[in-house]
């Protein structure tokens, strides 16, 4: 979809179906449905970064790993709106506490 606003004489492009009325509201709606629409992307993209392998065939323990994988993807998520860090930055700051309490306890 083309549109051309006369106000700043300009091209707005975006790929989509959905119809504008106006400049105005073509603005304002489509991108803040592609801006929800990135965030489910980058769901689907990050949703390996925790995944915890294992071979068992517990129905029990991988519903507990399932569980350990989505807490720790909300503390990422809640972490990066304070500090930036990445998923792999988390994992090595946990394994590195899990060692010390291992060795220490």
């Amino acid at each position: 979809m083309a549109i051309y606003d006369d106000k700043k004489e300009r091209y707005i492009l975006f790929a989509t179906n959905k119809e504008a009325e106006s400049t105005e509201k073509f603005e304002k709606t489509i991108p803040e449905e592609y801006r929800k629409r990135w965030n489910i992307e980058t769901g689907y993209r990050v949703k390996n970064d925790f995944k915890i392998r294992t071979c068992t065939k517990s129905l029990v323990a991988r519903v507990l790993f399932f569980v350990i994988q989505c807490i720790m993807y909300n503390v990422l998520n809640m972490l990066k709106s304070v500090i930036e860090i990445t998923a792999y930055e988390l994992k090595s700051l946990i394994n590195e506490d899990i060692n010390k309490a291992v060795r220490y306890s």
